[in-house]
């Protein structure tokens, strides 16, 4: 290091308290200070959302989930097409007013869209003799328009305040979100309104935070580019990103009208507590991790500079987070969820037991998707998501044909493990990195996995509850220990990440 670059550094005499050196990024590198930032507000959010769960498992039924579940599944649908998903340009974007005018057209697009779909419901009940019990969403079926139009807003504004760097304003409307929404939800369920209350408390929070982060943004540099400019030039994102996205959200976060039909409404209400709990760790880092390394790897695409180092050391840190919560709930899902939520959720627990390592598997991957976005490697994104669509349904499928949900799950389970370990494994040789390369960093965290696993099995053969808590609870911790070894290493690493 040059004397230069050792005055142009901070420097610290005596104590520095943490919070300072972890705010300017000497202690963990600028990288991980920016994923620390959005990781804080995303934790208070879940800590909000996740103990909302516990009143909101005893205020509706699994049937009223169910009807939420297809509800916000119809919304993902429609958000989709609501942005033509021009957002996912707005950190490609060259400058700030592109980046401003592409946020600007993202936002008139939805409005013009989810007002169009208000419309077509409201004629449909009334010129087309109803809407069928509300495609299984029942009276949240009203509420799709509106919802969709809070994801849209939500995920242009996270996009444009993380391009800026405003990763603190990002965490802090987040947890405002996560506030309202629980407030709605259980002040809904209190009410008696519990066929409306979950979607209506969802949208409130997607708008409470999209509207925190509009007033917390300062004025933007030079006046926007002209939409139908950006419009033209990032035309490339609808034509070639939509599809895509609309597959994985099919196949992923909407697949309940699916399970649903296949199973009923119930079940699919059960399967979407086992989905929402699983995907927390996904909304507390890996949607952080997610919104700061998009930027940073469009940053490094625009410079020509490689990102075999980051995307390696962002893969080792995932994995070492994802271990121990998604061990813990493979082995323990069914009695953890019966304590916490209450004993009708039993077999959300089972499912969130055969679920485990696929989302694990996929809070790995969704982060890293977004470098093969700024390679621009959209044919080989469409193949993927066409694949994974098609596996995942296909294995939700066998559960009619062998007769048992419980079969489908795991089969649905299984196909979106491989098709995540296959897409990691791409995203690495992109970047000119190996998966041998990160097994290395990870093989004693992954033996001690493999082993709680496999001892939680023994013990649940024996059918005593008593020892299946304690084997399981053992292997967790070891495996906790493993991993907190081993992500020292990686803290040191990320050092270099500024």
């Amino acid at each position: 290091m040059r004397l230069s670059d050792r005055e142009s550094e901070p420097s610290y005499t005596g104590w520095v308290p943490l919070l300072s050196r972890l705010r300017d990024g000497s202690l963990i590198g600028g990288f991980a200070r920016d994923v620390t930032y959005l990781t804080s507000g995303a934790a208070a959010a879940q800590i909000v959302l996740l103990g909302s769960q516990v009143v909101l498992a005893r205020l509706y039924t699994p049937d009223e989930r169910g009807a939420f579940s297809i509800a916000l599944a119809y919304a993902s649908i429609l958000a989709v097409f609501a942005t033509m998903r021009y957002e996912m340009a707005i950190p490609l974007a060259a400058d700030e007013p592109e980046a401003h005018g592409l946020l600007r057209l993202c936002l008139r697009s939805a409005v013009g869209v989810t007002l169009a779909a208000q419309v077509a419901l409201v004629a449909v009940a009334v010129f087309g003799g109803g809407l069928g019990a509300g495609l299984g969403a029942a009276a949240a079926l009203w509420l799709v328009p509106v919802t969709a139009l809070s994801i849209a807003a939500f995920t242009s504004l996270r996009l444009f305040e993380s391009r800026r760097g405003r990763f603190g304003a990002v965490g802090t409307s987040t947890v405002w979100g996560a506030c309202v929404t629980a407030v709605t939800q259980i002040g809904a369920g209190l009410a008696g309104l519990t066929m409306l209350g979950l979607t209506a408390g969802y949208a409130a929070g997607r708008f409470a935070t999209a509207v925190s982060m509009g007033f917390r943004a300062p004025p933007t540099e030079g006046a926007p580019t002209k939409m139908r400019i950006v419009a033209r030039r990032w035309q490339r994102m609808p034509l070639l990103n939509t599809f895509p996205a609309l597959l994985t959200v099919v196949s992923v976060g909407a697949v309940a009208p699916f399970v649903a039909w296949l199973f009923g409404r119930e079940f699919a209400g059960q399967f979407g507590l086992a989905t929402q709990v699983l995907a927390a760790p996904a909304a507390l880092l890996g949607t952080a991790v997610a919104g700061v390394l998009y930027p940073k790897m469009a940053r490094l695409e625009r410079e020509s500079t490689g990102a075999r180092s980051a995307i390696e050391t962002v893969t080792v840190g995932l994995v070492l987070v994802a271990l121990p919560v998604f061990v813990a709930v493979g082995v323990l899902g069914p009695e953890l969820f019966a304590v916490v939520f209450g004993v009708r959720w039993f077999e959300a627990g089972v499912l969130a037991a055969l679920l485990a390592p696929w989302l694990g598997a996929n809070f790995v991957s969704t982060p890293l998707s977004s470098y093969a976005t700024v390679r621009n490697r959209m044919g080989q994104i469409l193949l993927i998501a066409l694949v994974e669509m098609i596996l995942r349904l296909v294995g939700l499928w066998m559960g009619v044909v062998l007769g048992d949900p419980l079969l489908g799950v795991l089969w649905y389970g299984i196909a979106g493990f491989v098709i995540c370990v296959a897409y990691v494994m791409w995203v690495l040789r992109l970047a000119g990195g190996s998966l041998v390369g990160v097994l290395a960093r990870l093989w004693g965290s992954l033996v001690v996995a493999v082993l709680a696993v496999a001892a939680s099995l023994v013990a649940r053969s024996a059918a005593d509850p008593v020892v299946v808590i304690v084997v399981g609870a053992v292997g967790v911790a070891v495996l906790l220990a493993a991993c907190t070894v081993s992500a020292r290493h990686l803290v040191s690493a990320m050092r270099g990440a500024r």
